[in-house]
C-alpha cells in the first residue's frame, strides 16, 4: 500500500486550502470528499476581507466570482442603523457551489489528488512514531484503505476526527445553529451592503440580508444554540416571520431553494483537536466566529496553518509529532480562539442592548459607532 504525506477528509475551504499549500511544497497529498464538486453547501456566503487575503495567496478572485461587500450595516428595533463602510478592503459574498470548487481546483492544479463522492469512515493510527495513519473511505459501494503520514480533518461537527481524539461534543454554548435560504426578486435598496438585523426574539445572534450574486439574495438568521433552546422556537418559523414583516423589501420575492439548517461549532476556550498525526481545521477545530457566525476566513487561516506545521515537522522529524501538534494548538488558539473571549463580552452586550432599547441612548450610539461603525469591533477578530 503506497502512503501518502497528508490525507485530507473534506475538500470545503480548510481542507482545499491546506490540500493547496502542502502540495505546492511538493508534498503528495489525497483529498476525500463525500460529495462531487461543485455542490452548494448550507453557508451565509459571506467571506470577509481577512478571507479575502487567504484567497489571494491561494490565486481564487472571489469579487471575480461573486459580489463586492462595500458596507456592513447594523439595524436595530427602534429603527436606528449604524454603518461601517469597506470601500478600501471590501469582503465578498461568493455561493459555496462556486468557492468549494474553485479552491479545490487550486489544489489539484498544485498536484493533490481529489477523490470525490468518497466518503471517511474511521482513522486509525498504528503503533510507533513513524508508523501512518489508516483512514477508511467508502467509494461507490466498496470500502478500502488509505494511508498517509499525516490525517487532516476537515469534515465539520461531529469529524472523524474527533472520534480518534476522543473530543466531546460541544456544549450548548460552544454551538451556533443557522437557517438560510436564497431569494429572488429582493429589492436593493443599497447595492454592496451586507445587513446585520439584530431583533429582541434572537438574543445572541441576528437576521441578515446579504448583497445579491446572479439575481439571488442570501437571507437568513443565525443564534447561539443555548439561547436558541430557550427561546422554544423554530428558526425557520422566526426567518420566514422576518421576511414577511417586510413587504417593501420582499414583495414579489420567491423562495429559490428551501430553508436549510446547519450547526457551527463556535470557538470556545478549549484548545483546537489536535494529536500526533492528525489535525484538526475550520469547523472541525471548533473555530467559528460566536459573534457573527463566520467560518470561512477561519477555515482558511487554519488550513494554511495546519499545512506549515505539518510541512515543518515532516521536513524535521518525518512524522506530526506531538510537540508540531501542540504547536498548531497554541498558534490556533492564540490567532483565533484567544480573540472569542472579546466577541462573545460583544455578543452579550449588544443582546442586553437590544432586549432594553438601549441603542435609543446618546452614549450607546457613540459606543456603536465606535465599535462597528469605526472598526474597533475589526481589531478584535484575530491576533497577529
Amino acid at each position: 500500500m503506497s502512503v501518502a504525506d497528508v490525507l485530507v477528509i473534506g475538500a470545503g475551504p480548510a481542507g482545499a486550502a491546506a490540500a493547496t499549500h502542502l502540495a505546492r511544497a511538493g508534498l503528495r497529498v489525497t483529498v476525500v470528499e463525500r460529495a462531487r464538486l461543485p455542490r452548494p453547501k448550507t453557508c451565509g456566503d459571506a467571506l470577509s476581507n481577512l478571507a479575502l487575503e487567504e484567497l489571494r495567496d491561494l490565486g481564487v478572485s472571489a469579487i471575480a466570482n461573486g459580489t463586492p461587500v462595500l458596507t456592513a450595516r447594523a439595524l436595530f428595533p427602534s429603527g436606528y442603523s449604524v454603518s461601517r463602510s469597506y470601500q478600501h478592503q471590501p469582503g465578498a459574498i461568493v455561493p459555496r457551489l462556486t468557492l468549494d470548487a474553485l479552491i479545490a481546483e487550486r489544489a489539484v492544479a498544485a498536484g493533490a489528488t481529489l477523490l470525490e463522492e468518497t466518503r471517511a469512515i474511521s482513522v486509525k493510527r498504528d503503533e510507533g512514531p513513524l508508523a501512518p495513519l489508516r483512514l477508511r473511505i467508502k467509494q461507490g459501494g466498496a470500502e478500502r484503505t488509505l494511508a498517509g503520514r499525516v490525517v487532516i480533518a476537515a469534515d465539520g461537527p461531529g469529524s472523524v476526527g474527533w472520534r480518534l481524539l476522543g473530543c466531546e461534543r460541544p456544549r450548548a454554548s460552544s454551538l451556533g445553529i443557522a437557517v438560510t435560504g436564497y431569494y429572488g426578486g429582493v429589492q436593493v435598496e443599497e447595492a454592496g451592503v451586507s445587513e446585520h438585523h439584530f431583533a429582541r426574539e434572537i438574543p445572541y445572534g441576528y437576521y441578515w440580508v446579504f448583497p445579491e450574486v446572479n439575481g439571488e439574495a442570501n437571507v437568513g438568521v443565525y443564534q447561539r444554540v443555548d439561547a436558541y433552546k430557550r427561546s422554544g422556537a423554530r428558526l425557520e418559523a422566526r426567518l420566514e416571520a422576518f421576511v414577511q414583516a417586510r413587504p417593501q423589501r420582499f414583495r414579489g420575492a420567491k423562495l429559490t431553494s428551501a430553508l436549510k439548517s446547519w450547526q457551527l461549532p463556535i470557538s470556545s476556550f478549549r484548545l483546537p483537536p489536535a494529536g500526533p498525526g492528525l489535525l484538526c481545521v475550520g469547523d472541525a477545530a471548533h473555530s467559528v466566529d460566536a459573534l457573527t457566525g463566520e467560518g470561512i476566513y477561519q477555515a482558511l487561516y487554519s488550513g494554511r496553518l495546519a499545512a506549515e506545521v505539518i510541512r515543518a515537522s515532516l521536513n524535521q522529524d518525518g512524522c506530526l509529532t506531538a510537540r508540531a501538534a501542540r504547536r498548531f494548538q497554541a498558534r490556533l488558539a492564540r490567532a483565533i480562539h484567544l480573540p472569542q473571549a472579546a466577541r462573545r463580552e460583544i455578543q452579550r452586550g449588544i443582546t442586553q442592548v437590544v432586549e432594553r432599547g438601549l441603542e435609543r441612548r446618546r452614549v450607546v450610539q457613540q459606543l456603536l459607532e465606535l465599535g462597528y461603525g469605526g472598526g474597533a469591533l475589526e481589531l478584535t477578530k484575530r491576533v497577529s
